[in-house]
């Protein structure tokens, strides 16, 4: 029978965390760009898409670093992610606006897509020479 590699539990909480906070983070710097007059208020929408997109990034880069099957990793991460934003979002405002909601899950789902297509270091191992 096939060994399968299971996904590493504390990884994918890592990821999520930092996920969560990244976006906090990235959240914050565009409400003060927005309040200073940097950023129009007409886009507000395209800051928060981004923001999840950068936040699910790093998350899914933590998830999956150092995993030889990195996809299952990310995904979860990802998906926890967006499930925290959204129970988040649900417990401040008492509604979802689902078009919001489906902009900030397709946004997530590209910044991890976009961690899996970046990749990871892979060096070419050199021969190695024989000892004199």
């Amino acid at each position: 029978m096939k060994q399968t590699e299971r996904v590493n539990g504390r990884r994918v909480a890592l990821g999520t965390v930092a996920s969560l906070a990244c976006y906090l983070a990235f959240l914050a710097v565009s409400a003060l760009l927005i309040q200073r007059g940097r950023v129009g208020e007409e886009h507000a929408a395209v800051c928060v898409a981004v923001c999840a997109a950068l936040a699910s990034f790093v998350g899914a880069k933590l998830a999956a670093w150092g995993s030889q099957r990195p996809l299952p990793g990310a995904a979860v991460c990802v998906g926890a992610a967006f499930a925290a934003v959204a129970l988040l979002g649900f417990l401040f405002n008492n509604t979802l606006d689902w078009r919001r909601m489906l902009c900030v899950a397709a946004a997530m789902a590209a910044g991890g897509v976009c961690a899996l297509l970046r990749g990871g270091k892979r060096t070419k191992k050199r021969a190695r020479r024989p000892r004199r």
